[in-house]
């Protein structure tokens, strides 16, 4: 779906754990990212 980078998001998620954590909450982190970016 999304194949842009994620700096604000990835760097987080990449200290604590891999996306098995929560790929959800991932997911949601991403939409919200991308959508500020729009608005």
């Amino acid at each position: 779906m999304l194949t842009l980078p994620l700096p604000a998001v990835s760097l987080p998620s990449g200290t604590r754990k891999p996306n098995a954590s929560k790929p959800a909450s991932i997911l949601q982190m991403q939409l919200s990212y991308f959508e500020s970016l729009r608005f």
